[in-house]
C-alpha cells in the first residue's frame, strides 16, 4: 500500500541528511579550511578558558574578603564574650560563699532569738510601767 513514489522520497530524505552532516563536519573542506576552523576553534577555546579563570579569580578574591570579614566579626565577638566573662568573674568574686551565707543564716537566728527575748523583757516592762501607772493615778 505503500505509493510507488515513496521509495524515491526517502531516499531523497536520506542523501540530503548525508550531504548535510558531511558539510556540517568539514567533510569537503579543504586542509587549509580546516586548520583555519581548528585556530579559530582553538582561539575561542583559550577566550573561554581566559574569561572563566578571570571569573574564578574574581570569586576567589569576593570570597577570601569575605572570609576576612567572618574572621574579623569573629574576633570582635570573641572579644566581647571575653570582656562579658571577665565582668561576670569580677561581679561573682565579690558574691558570699556558701559557708558565708550558711553562717550569715546562723547569726541572723541568734538575732531573731535575741530580739525575742527582748521583746518579751519589752512587754514585762510595758507591763510593769502600766502597774505602776495606775497604783498612781489610784493615789491621786
Amino acid at each position: 500500500m505503500i505509493p510507488d513514489w515513496a521509495p524515491v522520497i526517502i531516499s531523497a530524505g536520506i542523501l540530503c541528511a548525508a550531504v548535510f552532516v558531511a558539510w556540517r563536519s568539514g567533510f569537503w573542506r579543504s586542509q587549509d579550511q580546516r586548520e583555519a576552523r581548528e585556530a579559530r576553534d582553538t582561539g575561542r577555546i583559550e577566550r573561554i578558558d581566559s574569561n572563566a579563570r578571570a571569573e574564578i579569580a574574581r570569586v576567589e578574591r569576593e570570597l577570601k574578603a569575605e572570609v576576612a570579614k567572618l574572621g574579623s566579626a569573629q574576633a570582635a565577638s570573641s572579644l566581647d564574650v571575653a570582656i562579658r566573662l571577665t565582668k561576670v568573674e569580677e561581679t561573682i568574686r565579690h558574691l558570699p560563699t556558701a559557708d558565708q551565707v550558711a553562717q550569715l543564716i546562723d547569726r541572723l537566728g541568734r538575732v531573731e532569738a535575741g530580739m525575742a527575748a527582748v521583746e518579751v523583757r519589752m512587754e514585762t516592762q510595758t507591763e510593769l510601767t502600766r502597774t505602776i501607772r495606775d497604783h498612781i493615778l489610784e493615789r491621786e
